[in-house]
């Protein structure tokens, strides 16, 4: 049957037929052959004033293949959960995935602190978010790499957001007879207590319960140490 829809040049054709109606590369001087009743002998379609970059049906398929993944934007802010990080994609071919990564002045290397799955292939607008719930005090980089899903992977742009404090910890009472509550901590936090020689008396999630008790311990100055998976906060408490 006839595959040219009515009225159709043979260019439209081409370009409906590739799958790409959006060519916008142009200028290039191609040549086809149409097969079947309806035509006998080759066919031409020839586009004349060939810009920069397409003058050859190589470079112009190069030129108009969707890149991996298209970026709108790539923005970090502080809200109450955390740093909220939020980008757009305008297109994506094969995108497996985002990895949010994260880093501090000092680090020499990022780390992965998220995932977010991709849309595959796709040439509409789409949204992603990831919030980090604990940002490290001052200064924080963060940054997406993109993964294919060949494996192929590229960076986005670095942005940055400074957290001033992350939370008000405090031990009370303080000094203590025994028992001392942290207040302040958030979740999925962990709490080592050790004398001021640095020797270890006892290691607590503080998931749970914030409560410490020193009762069975002697008089003197401890440390407790309020670890997360980045950060590091060191009180110092007195056992009367």
């Amino acid at each position: 049957h006839d595959p040219f829809e009515p009225g159709e040049t043979a260019l439209g054709y081409l370009m409906r037929d590739s799958g790409r109606p959006e060519w916008r590369c142009g200028e290039v001087a191609g040549q086809f052959e149409v097969k079947g009743d309806y035509l006998s002998g080759p066919g031409f379609a020839i586009i004349a004033n060939n810009g920069n970059g397409c003058n050859s049906v190589a470079q112009v398929e190069a030129a108009c293949l969707l890149l991996p993944v298209e970026l709108e934007f790539f923005n970090a802010r502080k809200n109450d959960e955390g740093v909220l990080l939020i980008w757009e994609t305008a297109s994506e071919k094969n995108n497996s995935h985002f990895e949010v990564e994260h880093n501090t002045p000092g680090n020499q290397s990022f780390k992965t602190i998220g995932k977010v799955p991709g849309h595959g292939t796709t040439y509409s607008n789409n949204d992603y978010k990831l919030v980090d719930k604990f940002p490290s005090q001052g200064l924080n980089y963060y940054r997406l790499k993109q993964v294919d899903s060949d494996g192929k992977f590229q960076y986005s742009n670095i942005v940055s957001v400074f957290i001033e404090n992350i939370d008000d910890i405090g031990i009370f009472p303080n000094p203590t007879t025994g028992p001392v509550e942290i207040k302040g901590v958030a979740q999925d936090r962990t709490a080592r207590v050790t004398d001021i020689a640095g020797h270890e008396i006892l290691t607590k999630d503080l998931t749970e319960s914030s409560l410490i008790d020193l009762s069975g311990q002697p008089s003197g100055v401890y440390l407790i140490e309020i670890q997360t998976n980045r950060q590091k906060v060191v009180k110092r408490v007195v056992r009367k």
